[in-house]
């Protein structure tokens, strides 16, 4: 699964809740408002078992309107705490028969500037590769007494 995966699932989301808002998955100059904003932030990998490793995003929305409003604000964090609880569903863009389904384990909301940025924590294991070690031998004979 890629990192464009998780954002192109969060941005068809958005649209689903927010029809006829625009959606930028990329930073822009200026966007037409209202509008939503993304960025992953960075990712952290730790090494669980020497095959699987546990994985960290972070998502930040950011959404703009004019003239801003603190009530419209409250509405937009509602509805997305309420999308955005338990897991996240992804198509994995390495294997199309596969879907994934990501934790999100924390979300933030601040309103700053005039802007609403609501982040999500997302976490998930992944297998990893296999690498080659050339110092280590394979098994030759296994016994097992029961």
């Amino acid at each position: 699964m890629k990192l464009r995966d998780v954002l192109q699932a969060v941005s068809r989301e958005i649209t689903a809740l927010f029809p006829g808002v625009t959606v930028y998955e990329e930073t822009v100059e200026q966007g037409v408002k209202p509008c939503f904003f993304m960025v992953l932030s960075p990712h952290t990998v730790t090494q669980e078992s020497p095959s699987m490793q546990k994985k960290l995003t972070t998502i930040t929305v950011t959404y703009e309107t004019d003239p801003v409003s603190q009530l419209a604000f409250y509405d937009v964090i509602d509805k997305l705490n309420t999308r955005f609880v338990g897991t996240l569903e992804i198509s994995d863009s390495d294997d199309q028969n596969r879907l994934r389904k990501l934790r999100i384990t924390e979300s933030k909301a601040e309103i700053k500037e005039g802007k609403l940025n609501v982040s999500f924590d997302l976490t998930f294991l992944e297998r990893a590769q296999a690498v080659d070690d050339p110092t280590s031998e394979p098994m030759q004979e296994l016994t097992l007494t029961m």
